[in-house]
């Protein structure tokens, strides 16, 4: 019985790790640059900054001229993108929530570093990775709600994907 109990002890351990990683609390974004011909644009420096704390997060794109930046704590970040022989870009106001992961691809112009392209009203963005169904309930949102004293079940209820059973 004690050989039981410690194995079961010891599988519990080892999950909390993997339950841990699922409860993350943080964002990504990830995308593609391209030239004006559709071809892909390898090693272009690709610079994430949080608007609120000034944090940097960098990183280049691959081969295929893809990128990812993971990690990401939720708040409003600016992305900027250089590369040699292009004009640099910079795609202000992008919002990230909890366990986001939005796809933000560019499309890089030719001409020199020192001209810069900025992109504003890129339209909704999309998770295209996955068919995670999730809503972020802020503050903001429950003041907003004509809530019958501000229960948070109710907001449970309202996020998509709840299914509310009946009591028996």
């Amino acid at each position: 019985m004690r050989f039981l109990r410690s194995a079961s002890l010891a599988v519990l351990l080892a999950m909390i790790p993997v339950l841990a990683h699922g409860q993350s609390t943080s964002a990504a974004i990830a995308g593609r640059i391209t030239d004006p011909a559709k071809a892909t644009v390898p090693h272009a420096k690709v610079e994430v900054v949080n608007t609120a704390t000034n944090l940097h997060y960098e990183t280049e794109t691959d081969d295929g001229g893809s990128y990812v930046v993971a990690n990401l704590p939720p708040g409003n970040y600016r992305i900027e993108v250089e590369k040699q022989g292009f004009k640099s870009i910079v795609k202000p106001d992008l919002v990230l929530h909890v366990q986001d992961t939005v796809e933000v691809n560019f499309e890089m112009v030719l001409g020199s570093a020192t001209e810069t392209v900025t992109v504003s009203g890129g339209g909704i963005n999309i998770n295209t990775t996955d068919a995670t169904v999730s809503t972020v309930v802020d503050r903001q949102f429950a003041e907003n709600l004509p809530l019958n004293g501000r229960s948070f079940q109710t907001l449970i209820e309202l996020t998509p994907g709840v299914v509310v059973t009946p009591k028996h």
